[in-house]
């Protein structure tokens, strides 16, 4: 392997494990992680049309309350690829409401870019023709 197609391989062994650590964070519900991993410029779209949110506090106001109402979270990476500092990884995620029920699933493919270590953009879009719940417990204030 030359040596530029082993940086690479690096850099992509990284970003790989940053996708992995990132939904663990939101799997147990731990902003705090979670906020370790993104850039101070970090964006995220949280759906496609959905709204963005602009840097770490931004991202925690959100983050936060949002993942405090369930009693546990469920992320589950069904495929990953990774090109440079581009990562798409496909994931459903099933909220489960105080009482153990579920609440909510959703289908997406995850798109981060990955900087220096740290996730710089990060956007959710659903999966065409997957089947979603948005139940009560995330549309209540």
């Amino acid at each position: 392997m030359s040596e530029e197609n082993q940086v690479l391989a690096e850099v992509e062994k990284a970003n790989e494990a940053i996708v992995i650590a990132f939904n663990e964070a939101w799997s147990n519900r731990d902003t705090d992680t979670l906020l370790t991993l993104v850039a101070d410029d970090v964006t995220w779209m949280v759906y496609d049309g959905g709204p963005v949110y602009s840097g770490p506090d931004e991202v925690e106001a959100a983050a936060r309350p949002f993942l405090a109402k369930f009693e546990r979270v469920d992320f589950k990476i069904l495929r990953t690829k990774v090109m440079g500092m581009v990562t798409m990884h496909e994931r459903t995620e099933d909220y489960y409401a105080p009482g153990g029920e579920l609440d909510t699933h959703w289908h997406v493919t995850g798109l981060l870019v990955i900087k220096d270590g740290k996730i710089v953009i990060w956007r959710d879009y659903g999966i065409p023709g997957a089947k979603s719940i948005t139940g009560p417990t995330v549309t209540q204030k």
